[in-house]
């Protein structure tokens, strides 16, 4: 096994390596469950709406396995690939993956992308200094102060 869920301090539930995880290893395969482009509105309006992916034909799936606990992260360390002919996502680490670590991907399917998701964003920011984890909202003037402090911006 991999990967193990656990409680994330990015946002609720999370993905964790449950082994050290090479760049380009691919993490897991994931089913989907393809959810018709009619009957997205009315998935937006559950607890769902929050974990569905984007597919071909204007529809959407909803990832099996560990798919949709992936938490998001404008710095991740992995990737989705969607794999249409098979009907399923892939997830692949981009970065060097530690035991322990917190798998994250970027919502916007390109890791580089820096565009806007629909939730504030936290990020964790290792503090090299005193080797503490901090957790910053991802916003403006707070992360770029928090950044100068830590040595990083």
């Amino acid at each position: 096994m991999k990967v193990a869920v656990k409680k994330s301090k990015l946002h609720g539930k999370g993905v964790f390596a449950a082994k050290n995880i090479d760049t380009k290893e691919i993490i897991e395969f994931c089913e989907t469950i393809i959810i018709p482009k009619e009957e997205i509105d009315d998935l937006n309006k559950t607890n769902l709406g929050n974990y569905h992916f984007s597919w071909v034909g204007g529809n959407s799936v909803i990832a099996l396995g560990n798919g949709s606990l992936y938490n998001h992260s404008y710095k991740p360390n992995a990737r989705y690939v969607k794999e249409y002919r098979e009907g399923k996502l892939k997830f692949v680490a981009i970065k060097n993956i530690r035991k322990g670590e917190e798998i994250t991907v970027n919502y916007n399917g390109s890791p580089e992308s820096k565009e806007k998701v629909w939730f504030e964003v936290k990020e964790l920011i290792k503090n090299y200094k005193n080797s503490k984890t901090m957790m910053k909202a991802s916003k403006g003037r707070q992360m770029q102060g928090m950044l100068r402090k830590l040595g990083m911006g």
